[in-house]
């Protein structure tokens, strides 16, 4: 975005006067989004969100910035159920597919923690409840089903890049992969963020957590998110072995808050789905079209190898995939 489009922008939303100069800064780590930081003097900094047609990642890989629309959705939705634990969001331009939401200053993501070794306790268990809290109170709600119905996005953003793409350089497990993609699409029980990653998630000082990019919200399959932060944790272990015990120990605290705060049979038993997806998903992070940039050939190898393995093979319950895991790659 040009300054001038910024200036506008700001204009709109009265965050600034005519006159009144600004600081633009571009935030890094997203790969779909431009996301700015904006400076204005006397004033607290806002963050600027722009959905991008084509992500910026080495392979081809377009999405529809009407996404932008989804997050917003979102972003309300989750702030009515578990307030704080989404930036507040501060004014909107459909018509630019852009929002501006607040800027939290003394935060950092739990990937940087996780990445530096940095292992907090509590902060899996907040993540669980709050997860917890927004599958259950968003479940079986068919006008949530009608405002989040945006199941070609989540096939642009998640089910082609990471499954389908990962099945094609895999022609072995292709059959496995349809059937972990037709269960997807077959269970569409609550409101999903789909990107529940430790990027996406901020931990402030005050033990607050606050999770962000809801551009992939569908009404869709609670196993998704589980899964999904679930590889992120495991894969931590195989850079940081150090912490692997911590990590598995926060992954039990994290289930066990997400369990509280839901029924299996109202989700027709996430969990056992999401133990099915989960190497799946983490084969994905190696020869998907978003791979991890934190592993060393070695250990995209390893990983490579032991997630093929649990696909053909299966896992019965987390507990089963997490013994099996420390067991291939504990220190």
């Amino acid at each position: 975005m040009t300054t001038d489009e910024v200036a506008e922008v700001l204009r709109q939303a009265g965050w600034l006067d005519e006159g009144e100069s600004f600081q633009v800064s571009e935030l890094t780590g997203g790969v779909s989004s431009i996301i700015l930081k904006v400076e204005v003097a006397g004033r607290p900094p806002v963050c600027l969100k722009r959905a991008l047609p084509r992500l910026k990642v080495a392979e081809a890989w377009e999405a529809d910035p009407a996404r932008n629309a989804a997050e917003r959705d979102s972003l309300r939705l989750w702030s009515s159920i578990v307030p704080g634990s989404t930036p507040a969001l501060l004014y909107e331009d459909p018509v630019r597919q852009l929002f501006l939401m607040e800027f939290l200053t003394e935060s950092r993501t739990w990937k940087e923690d996780l990445l530096a070794g940095r292992v907090a306790e509590g902060a899996a268990a907040r993540c669980g409840e709050i997860l917890g809290r927004i599958h259950a109170e968003t479940s079986h709600r068919p006008e949530l089903s009608r405002t989040f119905a945006n199941h070609e996005l989540f096939d642009q953003l998640r089910i082609d890049p990471y499954l389908r793409t990962t099945a094609r350089r895999h022609p072995d497990l292709a059959a496995l992969f349809d059937q972990a993609i037709s269960s997807l699409q077959d269970h569409r029980l609550c409101l999903i963020h789909g990107d529940f990653s430790p990027k996406n998630i901020l931990l402030l000082d005050s033990d607050r957590v606050v999770v962000l990019d809801h551009e992939v919200a569908v009404f869709g399959d609670p196993a998704f998110d589980l899964a999904f932060l679930l590889n992120h944790l495991f894969l931590k272990q195989v850079i940081r072995p150090d912490c692997g015990r911590k990590l598995r120990r926060e992954i039990s605290r994290f289930l066990d808050a997400y369990r509280a705060h839901t029924h299996d049979a109202a989700f027709e038993n996430p969990l056992s789905r999401a133990t099915r997806l989960l190497p799946m998903l983490m084969l994905a992070r190696i020869d998907g079209k978003s791979p991890v940039e934190y592993l060393d050939a070695a250990q995209r190898g390893a990983v490579r190898d032991f997630s093929g393995s649990m696909i053909r093979t299966g896992a019965r319950s987390p507990q089963a995939f997490t013994e099996a895991f420390a067991g291939a790659f504990s220190a």
